[in-house]
């Protein structure tokens, strides 16, 4: 009798231990929640949504196996927001640099003008190199607000009488011209090295068929390559889509062929029924989603979003319908 009560004790006690142990974890989800970094007003009100959403699912009668998943659930949003914070943060230290080498221009201009600028301006250019390497949000934003304010006034008490500033925006006009008719021989030669890729698959294609070999092309796109382009180097991007284009060739079966399709998607051609091929786009676009470290200076962590899409190659077919039919899906992909 006695060991049955003390049974019975050890029982209530365990149960009360559990419900302390699911209180604390969904105490320390809503504490996650309500210390997140705030950088963006959408992106936080969206991770603690899903904050309060794992909160709710930690009830007393939650299952070992229902708490291992939201552990799961919560350590992947803690990496997908770490990730977003990381991108904003690193906008907006370029956005100082940036500011800092606008002022150092200024300076370098006015400088002589006869008044206190120089002195003012320097001053400013010293305050936004030490944001630049601050971790402090609330003081980056500080600091950008009073160097603006700061510039404004001076440039207000000079403009009138200096007219430096004409001929340096006269200058950069120029330059900006130049950068543009650079910029646009670029896309030209991007558009005839695309043209020469899409000719080789079609006729990778063209050559399973005459083998009676069942073939489709998987399209696979970055979705989000437009935002990164405003957070990142040319050269951090081009890294990232060169071990996103090996990911994915690696994840391809044999006798499988790939190549860049267009700036953000690249082609698969893969030997198998459309189904397969189907089911091989799902897995390809959950596989190749994350993060990619590369070394653009310093390492850089670059996250990623895939989608994909298949067109059945069944022979016989016209060559141009299937060239329209690859222009649709990637047309659909990049306004995925």
């Amino acid at each position: 009798m006695i060991s049955f009560r003390k049974s019975i004790n050890e029982l209530d006690r365990l149960n009360e231990f559990k419900r302390a142990a699911v209180d604390c974890y969904g105490l320390a989800i809503a504490a996650v929640a309500e210390h997140a970094v705030e950088v963006d007003g959408a992106l936080v009100a969206r991770f603690r949504s899903t904050m309060q959403s794992l909160r709710e699912q930690m009830k007393p009668d939650i299952t070992a196996e229902q708490l291992r998943n939201v552990h799961a659930s919560l350590n992947a949003e803690l990496e997908a927001y770490s990730a977003k914070v990381h991108q904003r943060l690193q906008r907006l230290r370029d956005d100082v640099r940036a500011a800092s080498q606008a002022v150092e221009v200024f300076a370098g201009n006015f400088g002589a003008s006869g008044t206190d600028l120089d002195v003012e301006v320097k001053r400013d250019l010293q305050r936004l190199d030490k944001a630049a390497r601050t971790v402090d949000i609330d003081e980056l934003r500080g600091v950008i607000g009073g160097v603006s304010a700061s510039i404004a006034s001076s440039f207000e008490r000079v403009k009138s009488s200096n007219q430096l500033a004409i001929a340096q925006l006269k200058d950069e006009i120029r330059v900006l011209h130049k950068e543009i008719e650079i910029a646009r021989k670029s896309r030209s030669a991007g558009r005839l090295s695309a043209t020469i890729v899409q000719k080789e698959i079609f006729q990778q294609i063209d050559a399973i068929r005459l083998r009676n070999t069942s073939v489709s092309v998987i399209l696979v796109a970055v979705k989000n390559l437009r935002g990164l382009q405003s957070c990142y180097s040319k050269g951090a991007i081009e890294s990232t889509l060169a071990s996103f284009h090996a990911r994915l060739k690696n994840a391809l079966p044999g006798g499988s062929a790939s190549s860049r399709w267009t700036d953000s998607q690249f082609a698969a051609v893969v030997t198998v029924e459309p189904a397969a091929a189907m089911a091989m786009s799902r897995v390809l676009a959950k596989e190749l989603s994350g993060s990619y470290v590369v070394q653009d200076g310093a390492f850089q962590t670059v996250a990623l979003e895939a989608n994909a899409g298949v067109v059945d190659c069944k022979a016989p077919a016209d060559p141009s319908s299937l060239q329209r039919r690859l222009e649709q899906l990637s047309e659909a992909l990049a306004q995925d």
